[in-house]
Order: C-alpha cells, then structure tokens, then sequence
C-alpha cells in the first residue's frame, strides 16, 4: 500500500565579489519546517516554511528550485520576505519543479533568505475506507540541511495511529492530532502512518477443473484461509462440494468428484477481514 517519495533542491547561485566555484552547501545553511495538513477528503495541504542563511559575504541567493515527488501539485503559492513571488513550474519524470527567483538579493554575512512554498496535493494520504495510509518523503540529501522539521496534522476523527514508522518512542505527538519529526526521523526512506485497524475485501475467485481421464477422478481446491493476519467469510459457493476439510496446515479444502472428461468452473465469493496486526485467536469459516 505502501507509496515510497524525495525532497531534491537546487541552489542557483550568483557571484558578487569572487568568480571562484564554490559549492552551494559551503556558502549557505538551510533549514526546514514543512507541515501537511490532511482534511476530511485526505486531500493534502503542505507549507514549506524555509530559511537561506549566507555563511559568506562572497555570495547571495538570487533563484531556488525545489523539487518534488508529487506529480499532482496543485494551487501553488510562493512569497519571501519582500512579496508574493511567481513560480515557475514545469512537471518531470520524477515529480514536479517549483522554481522562484527571489525579489530581493540578501547579502551580508548572517543574513537570511526566507521564503514559503504551499500547494496541495491528493499523493500524501490515502482513504482505503476502513484504514488511511499517510506517506511523507524522505530527504534526498540529509547533508544539505542544517534542520529539517516536519508536522503532520491530521482529522481527529481517525483516532490514534495503529502503525508509525519511525517507531513512535521517536515522535513528538502533540495536540492529539498532530505529529513531529527531525530528518533524522525522516531518513532517505521517509515517514509510513496507517490508520484504523482493518480493511474489508471482497473476493471472487473462479478454479477451472478437469478430468483428462476416462474414469472418474476426487480433486480438491483450496479456499483462502483464515489466519492471524485475516478474517474469511464464505457468502456462495457456486457448484456445491461433496465435502470440505481442514488439513494438518489449517488449509480449508473443497473436494469434488470429477467424471470422465468433465469440465467443472467453480466460482467462490465472500469477505476477507484484514488486520494491520497479527491476532492470537483465528476465527473458522463462516458461511452466508
């Protein structure tokens, strides 16, 4: 169910006093406070709030270009400290580039760069009716940051987490409601939340049975089993078994008996109850 996504930056930088190349993590420290806000529809609101602080009085930031793992990025929105700013987008392979050149250049040692990116996306949480699945990206290169904050606020009415990775003992839970992590939490694999505890399925299974003989042959065809990880309901089987029992592996069989050259679809309907965690009680079959 799982979705795995990047956070890649590009730093264009300009010259003032020097023409020597030097690379853009020496002349500046970068830091990071992204929060997505999911609603009601699991649609997703995010809100970089970012911070350029020059490390030298030889360079300034004159352009910034993130980039994305969302390819749906919609109702995009960027100001620094001196106004609104017009983006330039231009959707890639690997997701979508949000580019801004900066209203004013910031020079002197100290001094910061801030500037704000939101957009809304339908990539980061997932409805699944019973269970949401929430994905936050990773960070593509730790060493670029000097922080790396994330807040995840999401509906109260999904109750508490059943699944966090990182383990939770790593998170800062606030307000009920909301999470917080560091890049370290993050790592380059990023952030999995699930809600809710299981999810309901249903199943149609057609088996295709055949007799090559000129005598009469017994087959059997498994039915899906219950185990710890799932409930089954049996609604209909189409073309009624002669029999069905439980082998030494707790496989649930049906048996048939076949007649010469025989040609026979059975066709099984029904529900399977999924747990996001392992039960120590099975439940046995029950048949609508």
């Amino acid at each position: 169910m799982k979705k795995i996504c990047c956070l890649f930056l590009t730093l264009i930088l300009f010259f003032i006093f020097s023409s020597k190349n030097v690379f853009a993590d020496s002349n500046f420290s970068t830091d990071y406070n992204v929060t997505y806000t999911i609603d009601q529809n699991a649609s997703t609101h995010v809100n970089i709030d970012a911070n350029l602080t020059n490390l030298t009085t030889n360079y300034y930031a004159s352009s910034y270009s993130v980039e994305v793992g969302f390819k749906d990025v919609r109702n995009v929105t960027v100001h620094d400290s001196s106004g609104t700013v017009t983006p330039k987008i231009n959707h890639t392979d690997k997701g979508t580039s949000i580019k801004l050149d900066f209203n004013k250049r910031n020079v002197g040692y100290t001094v910061k760069q801030n500037f704000n990116i939101s957009f809304d996306t339908t990539e980061v949480a997932q409805n699944f009716n019973h269970v949401w699945d929430v994905n936050i990206p990773g960070v593509a290169n730790q060493t670029d940051f000097s922080s790396f904050n994330v807040s995840v606020i999401y509906p109260s009415f999904l109750g508490s987490p059943s699944y966090i990775k990182p383990a939770p003992s790593s998170l800062n839970i606030q307000n009920g409601n909301q999470l917080s992590f560091t890049k370290q939490d993050l790592g380059g694999s990023g952030i999995s939340i699930s809600f809710g505890n299981f999810q309901i399925y249903n199943f149609n299974l057609t088996y295709h049975l055949k007799n090559k003989n000129y005598f009469p042959v017994s087959t059997e065809i498994a039915l899906p089993p219950a185990t710890n990880y799932q409930d089954v309901q049996i609604d209909n089987i189409d073309q009624k078994p002669t029999n069905v029992r439980l082998d030494k592996d707790g496989n649930w069989l049906a048996g048939y008996t076949l007649t010469p050259y025989k040609k026979l679809d059975v066709k099984v309907s029904g529900k399977v109850k999924i747990y996001l965690s392992p039960r120590s009680r099975i439940k046995q079959y029950r048949t609508g």
